[in-house]
């Protein structure tokens, strides 16, 4: 029995393709506002702007459906466990409904490579969009897809719907 044991433990080691995959466990996935806060340019995000020195409301609490109003967005974060060390990055590929940019171009995907720091195996993943302008308003699935030297270690899909007045103002305890 013992033998057997060892050989489980050492097994990932002596045949990598054996290896546990990341365990993966949605800590949010929330419908949220936005508070406060400047937008910046950033090359590295699908409108290419982000916001700083922002905070969020939570209007709805655990939800893959998200109303597209101006002013809100989503927010994702997970927690991998099983992960090495020495993990440094997640690749990231969002694809969205087609947006027209004001610029006359388009986008569809957005791709970049997330840096994470890994404690005791454990790491966090973190994304938040806000919908700040009409041309962002399109309808449809945003699939997230995470992977790490090409192999997939998560993905999801939140779906965006049409904009409910009520769910700008509707708040959660």
């Amino acid at each position: 029995m013992k033998i057997a044991l060892l050989l489980i433990a050492f097994a990932p080691a002596v045949f990598p393709f054996l290896k546990v995959p990341f365990d993966a466990t949605v800590l949010k996935h929330n419908h949220i506002q936005r508070i406060g806060g400047e937008s910046v340019a950033d090359d590295d995000t699908p409108t290419g702007g982000k916001w700083i020195n922002d905070d969020y409301l939570v209007l709805q609490h655990g939800t893959w459906t998200i109303p597209n109003c101006l002013d809100t967005g989503f927010q994702l974060e997970v927690q991998f466990d099983n992960v090495p060390q020495d993990l440094s990055y997640l690749d990231l590929d969002v694809r969205y409904p087609r947006m027209q940019l004001p610029n006359g171009g388009s986008k569809e995907r957005f791709r970049t490579r997330e840096p994470v720091e890994v404690y005791d195996g454990t790491a966090i993943f973190y994304f938040g969009y806000y919908f700040d302008h009409e041309y962002e308003r399109g309808l449809g699935d945003w699939v997230f897809s995470l992977s790490h030297q090409g192999k997939e270690v998560y993905r999801t899909t939140f779906t965006i719907v049409d904009c409910d007045p009520k769910a700008e103002t509707t708040r959660e305890p």
